[in-house]
C-alpha cells in the first residue's frame, strides 16, 4: 500500500500526553509485546481517555504480533531501515514481477533522499496525524521486517501534508499520478467524513507469508470500528485480494497510471473502502 495499500509490502511527537508510567524509550503506545506495568485501574483508564481525545486513537486497542515479533511505534533512528524496507517492499525484482516501481520510484539515491525526508516528516509531526509502526524480528536482533503507516481521523478533515520535493529523475507525469491521485481520490469517496487512511504496508519480502502485514491492519480495522468510522486506502492489484479477503474492503474506483509500452506498459491501482463493522 502505496500511500495507500500494498501487499508486497510513506511523520515522532513527544510521549508527554501519558504519564511517566505509560511512557517507553522506543514505544509510544503498548503492544501485546509490551505488557503494561501494574498501575492503578483509575490512572489507567483516566490517561487512556485523555490519550484518545489527543491523538484519536484508544491505545488499549493493541497490536497481536506473531510469535517472535514485536510491533511498536516508529523512531526516528528506523528511518533508514524503513526506507531500505520500501525497496524491499516494491523493487526487489526476485519477488515482483512489475516494474512500475523501478520507472516511478528507482532505487537510487535521489529517492532514498525522498523516502528519508518524507518519514521525518512523517514521524515529527506526530501520532495524532500519523502513526507509523515497524514489526521487528526478535531472533534477529530486532531487524525491521515490516512496517504500516495510518492517518486517524481528523476534526478538520483528512490530513493534507506538503511533500518533500520529487527527485528531477522521476518521471513527473507518473510522479503526479502516484501521489497526487491518491488524496483526489480519497477526498471524491469519502470529503470531510471522518476516516481512518491507510497510508501504506511494507512486508520485507524475505518474511511473506509470515503474518506481519495482518496484526498492522487489523489494529488499525479494530480503531475503525471502535469508533464506526470507514477505513480508506489504495490497493495494488497483487495486494487488494488479501485486503479484500481478511479486512472486507471494497473496491470504489480505479486509478490507472500513464502507459509506458517500453518499460511496465500498463498498470493501474484502485481505491478500497472499509466499511466499519461496529457502530459506535
Amino acid at each position: 500500500m502505496l500511500a495507500g495499500i500494498a501487499r508486497r509490502t510513506t511523520l515522532g511527537l513527544c510521549r508527554s500526553f501519558l504519564p511517566r508510567e505509560f511512557q517507553r524509550q522506543n514505544s509510544f503506545i503498548f503492544t501485546s509485546s509490551y505488557p503494561r506495568r501494574n498501575l492503578h485501574l483509575s490512572k489507567w483508564r483516566t490517561a487512556s481517555e485523555n490519550a484518545i481525545k489527543t491523538l484519536g486513537y484508544d491505545i488499549n486497542i493493541r497490536h497481536n504480533p506473531p510469535q517472535g515479533f514485536s510491533i511498536r511505534e516508529a523512531t526516528f533512528v528506523d528511518i533508514e531501515e524503513i526506507t531500505d524496507l520500501w525497496f524491499k517492499s516494491f523493487n526487489d525484482r526476485r519477488y515482483i514481477s512489475s516494474k512500475f516501481f523501478d520507472v516511478a520510484m528507482p532505487e537510487s539515491q535521489a529517492t532514498r533522499n525522498f523516502l528519508r525526508d518524507l518519514l521525518s516528516m512523517s514521524i515529527r509531526v506526530g501520532p495524532s496525524k500519523l502513526v507509523t509502526h515497524v514489526v521487528e524480528d526478535l531472533s534477529n536482533d530486532g531487524k525491521i521486517v515490516a512496517c504500516g503507516q495510518f492517518s486517524p481521523p481528523q476534526p478538520d478533515g483528512p490530513v493534507d501534508l506538503p511533500f518533500p520535493e520529487f527527485p528531477k529523475e522521476w518521471d513527473p507525469e507518473i510522479a503526479d499520478a502516484l501521489w497526487g491521485k491518491k488524496s483526489d481520490s480519497r477526498a471524491l469517496l469519502l470529503g470531510k467524513q471522518p476516516h481512518w487512511w491507510g497510508i501504506f504496508v511494507l512486508v520485507d519480502t524475505e518474511y511473506q507469508r509470515k503474518g506481519l502485514a495482518f496484526p498492522l491492519m487489523d489494529w488499525a480495522c479494530r480503531q475503525a470500528d471502535a469508533t464506526g468510522t470507514p477505513m480508506y486506502g489504495i490497493g495494488t492489484p497483487m495486494g487488494y485480494p488479501y485486503w479484500k479477503k481478511h479486512f472486507g474492503f471494497r473496491e470504489r474506483k480505479m486509478l490507472d497510471f500513464p502507459v509506458r509500452p517500453e518499460t511496465y506498459g500498463v498498470y493501474y491501482m484502485v481505491s478500497i473502502v472499509r466499511p466499519p463493522r461496529v457502530a459506535p
